[in-house]
């Protein structure tokens, strides 16, 4: 209750009452768990325990940006789903995308001192991960941006144990 009380959005996510709380795994993240709350009227609605602990990443840009690429990780892990294995330590366990070179804040950093666009400063949350995400009024940064990644991001497979270790 404590959590809930610190959410941005508590009116909303409380409704007319809490009658449990509900911890799941997240479907996105197997090692990571969700909170959903079922209201009184048995309606469900899901929130965030790190929104509510004010543990969201500070630099929010970065995050939409990450977010907003997501679908592309995604394509490549789908279209690689055969060779599966850590570049590195060929473990086939966990296997991540990464940013083989240039590495993402590199390709980051270098999109943002080439364009002229107004850079975002106010971003949503995706109701699934909570990451970041661009704002309508931004999707034409947000489109630019998506396509400056496509053309440069050189990826490779690596575990998780390996992503972390690169750092």
């Amino acid at each position: 209750m404590d959590l809930i009380n610190n959410h941005p959005e508590k009116n909303d996510k409380i409704g007319n009452g809490i009658k449990k709380f509900i911890i799941e795994i997240n479907r996105l993240n197997h090692k990571a768990y969700h909170i959903n709350i079922l209201r009184n009227d048995d309606s469900i609605i899901d929130f965030s325990w790190k929104v509510c602990a004010g543990c969201l990443k500070p630099n929010s840009l970065l995050s939409a940006m990450r977010h907003s690429i997501s679908k592309q990780i995604i394509k490549y892990k789908k279209k690689n789903k055969s060779k599966l294995i850590c570049k590195y330590c060929s473990s086939k366990e966990n296997i991540h995308v990464d940013h083989k070179y240039p590495s993402f804040k590199k390709i980051s950093t270098d999109y943002i001192k080439s364009i002229k666009l107004k850079i975002p400063n106010r971003f949503g949350s995706d109701a699934k991960t909570y990451q970041h995400t661009f704002t309508l009024e931004d999707q034409e940064f947000k489109n630019e941006w998506n396509s400056y990644h496509k053309k440069h991001a050189i990826y490779q497979l690596l575990c998780e144990t390996c992503n972390i270790k690169k750092g």
